[in-house]
């Protein structure tokens, strides 16, 4: 019976590293497909790095998604939002603004965290559901972005914002490290403190896993999402600020497929889409898997026509041995919690 016992709390330590084994298995597919296809070295260090530098600008994203994800809810806005926000602040963030690096950034951020609260206001207390909201505010947001920008498009980003997603902290042989991954590293600690260190993190978890427990307990699940919501806007609007400071310029058309990487980051990083359950670590993890994806099918000079078709099928497959892994956990916690509690009764009898 020790046995069995000692195998099942085994089996169920692999099972929690579930993404990770997601990940490995991405990389040596690609691995094994470049060497065979084009004879490019995808292990090589400069080729992991650009993977993980890549990863730091999804994994915010992603981390955003993740947010909304949990109280059962889903924004499909998120690229509108950022072209919008970035469009009305564009010419704060500009080197021609005299006004301080901080202030472009800071007002996308708040206005971000307005848009999140008008999401989160429409699934609450309109009980419009998100996916709908969402998806009306997606068109608002990205029409307006279209209005104010009319035939413009800001270039030359101020250089302390452009640093805070190109600069360069430290070079270690052909490996170097941008500040957009210490950035995200600390996107990670912040997250991961909010959500499993305090009281409202407690509740984000159980109003998305149990709404209606949740209400008996004297917990305002509205109000949770509402907040949860702005949350997730702040951190989309810094989103928004990353991904101009990349691309050194502001634009109406850009972001537009920001949703879809952000649902796959999330799925791929073990979110469970009927809430409560989720992790920012595993999210970050499925950050490196979309990079992985994306890049793998770049040096394998795979047609931009298909790349979209073979990434839909590898993220499906990739969630679909994800979450078969995660429901072999699930067994055999409950199977151990079975035995823990006849062990128990025998132990009393």
């Amino acid at each position: 019976m020790a046995g069995k016992n000692n195998l099942r709390i085994n089996l169920k330590s692999v099972y929690d590293f579930s993404t990770i084994f997601v990940l490995l298995v991405v990389m040596i597919f690609f691995a094994v497909a470049n060497k065979i296809i084009t004879g490019y070295d995808y292990l090589s260090v400069s080729n992991i790095a650009t993977i993980i530098n890549q990863a730091s600008f999804l994994a915010v994203i992603g981390m955003a998604q993740m947010l909304t994800i949990l109280v059962v809810g889903i924004n499909l806005s998120i690229g509108s939002v950022m072209a919008f926000s970035a469009m009305l602040c564009g010419p704060l963030l500009l080197e021609s603004s005299s006004y301080s690096p901080l202030l472009g950034p800071l007002a996308m951020i708040g206005i971000s965290a307005l848009i999140g609260l008008l999401n989160g206001v429409l699934n609450t207390k309109l009980k419009i559901p998100s996916f709908i909201a969402t998806f009306g505010t997606m068109f608002i947001f990205r029409g307006l972005a279209w209005i104010i920008a009319g035939n413009t498009v800001h270039f030359r980003i101020k250089p302390e914002i452009r640093f805070l997603a190109q600069g360069q902290i430290l070079s270690i042989g052909r490996f170097t490290i941008n500040m957009s991954i210490i950035v995200c590293i600390i996107v990670v600690i912040l997250l991961t403190f909010l959500l499993k260190k305090t009281t409202l993190g407690r509740k984000i978890y159980f109003s998305g896993s149990n709404p209606v427990a949740a209400e008996f307990s004297g917990i305002s699940v509205d109000k949770i999402v509402i907040t949860t919501f702005i949350i997730a806007g702040a951190l989309n609007g810094f989103c928004g600020v990353l991904y101009t400071a990349k691309v050194n310029a502001c634009d109406a058309s850009m972001y537009t497929g920001s949703h879809f990487d952000a649902v796959s980051v999330a799925l791929l990083g073990g979110v469970s889409l009927a809430g409560g359950s989720g992790n920012v670590w595993g999210c970050a993890i499925g950050a490196l898997i979309v990079s992985a994806i994306q890049n793998g099918l770049n040096t394998l000079q795979v047609p931009s026509e298909y790349q979209t078709l073979v990434l839909g099928v590898l993220i499906i497959l990739s969630v679909f041995f994800n979450d078969w892994l995660t429901n072999k956990k699930m067994d055999i916690t409950s199977e151990n919690d079975l035995i823990s509690r006849k062990e128990k009764d025998v132990s009393h009898a």
